[in-house]
């Protein structure tokens, strides 16, 4: 089936499937029907619709417009479980992200948080030394 049910000690059977491209996974989407699971598939016009439940159609074959796609079905998604409501946020460009670059920036924050708050904890420590000797 779907997965080796003898190698994995709690085998949970899927709910939904999700499919890019029902042409290249036609082996999943064959396997899913004699199951009765339920198939959403993102299909161009040269896809063959046997098998599939709901077809959501788009440009399956650039790796951008799937981005895009599976980007607006996590939104809504989230919209319907009430966790998120906001559309007016831009999409992610996580294509173009530079991971190492972010991670360096993030590391160089938390130094400069760091480093005022060390200078915020020795300024309060000398006004105390001042305010102890104006008493003296």
């Amino acid at each position: 089936m779907l997965t080796n049910q003898n190698s994995t000690k709690t085998f949970v059977e899927p709910r939904l499937l999700i499919l890019a491209d029902p042409r290249i996974d036609y082996n999943a989407l064959l396997e899913s029907s004699y199951v009765n699971i339920p198939v959403i598939a993102l299909c161009n016009t040269d896809n063959n619709l046997a098998y599939v439940d709901c077809a959501i159609p788009c440009n399956n074959r650039s790796k951008y417009s799937l981005a895009m796609v599976f980007w607006l079905l996590t939104k809504e998604v989230l919209a319907l479980r009430g966790e998120e409501s906001n559309f007016n946020d831009m999409p992610d460009l996580f294509m173009w992200r530079d991971v190492e670059k972010e991670k360096k920036e993030e590391k160089q924050n938390e130094e400069v948080e760091m480093g005022v708050e060390d200078n915020e904890n020795e300024n309060e420590g000398e006004g105390e030394e001042a305010f102890l000797d104006e008493d003296n």
